[in-house]
């Protein structure tokens, strides 16, 4: 055993060890890495979903999803991040926060800014359901639920009927 030199108490080499030991992101819990990240913009989350094996393992994790909190701060701001706007693209970002972002974004992100996801019909039926009331669900009829989405959003922006035999907008030219 070592002796402190200021009180002349014996100190076992365990507390001397552990105090020379420096604790790091990788030695923390799961649960407290996560908490962690949720605190970050979504620039920095996505450099450091790509920093190591482990984080990236956490990122991309459906259940601890640390993606959510950020996305929520973003959509609720109403300023989007850039960040934002090429989410899709990133592979450790879960597809159930995709939901989220089409059920609460401004319209001219989904229409114009973001690249948008290649997400399940379901997901865009989820999405069209969070967004609209349920006597939207009659422009459905043979389309997709996406493309049933991006009609009913760009009626909601420009307040033009959508023209289904053209294909677009007569109003201002823009497709659906």
């Amino acid at each position: 055993m070592r002796l402190l030199v200021a009180s002349r108490l014996p100190v076992p080499s365990v507390v001397v060890r552990q105090a020379a030991m420096t604790i790091t992101l990788e030695s923390l819990p799961v649960e407290l890495v996560t908490a962690i990240l949720e605190q970050l913009d979504l620039a920095s989350l996505i450099i450091v979903s790509y920093l190591s094996r482990r984080l990236h393992s956490i990122a991309s994790d459906r259940s601890l999803n640390p993606w959510r909190a950020p996305i929520l701060r973003n959509l609720h701001s109403g300023v989007y991040e850039d960040s934002l706007k090429h989410l899709s693209v990133r592979t450790t970002v879960p597809r159930q926060n995709w939901i989220e972002i089409v059920s609460l974004a401004q319209p001219r992100l989904l229409l114009f800014e973001a690249t948008l996801p290649n997400m399940k019909e379901a997901d865009w039926q989820e999405g069209f359901k969070r967004r609209f009331l349920p006597g939207w669900e009659k422009w459905k009829r043979d389309t997709t639920w996406q493309e049933t989405f991006k009609k009913c959003v760009h009626v909601r922006v420009f307040g033009h009927s959508y023209i289904e035999n053209v294909g677009y907008c007569l109003g201002c030219g823009t497709a659906a």
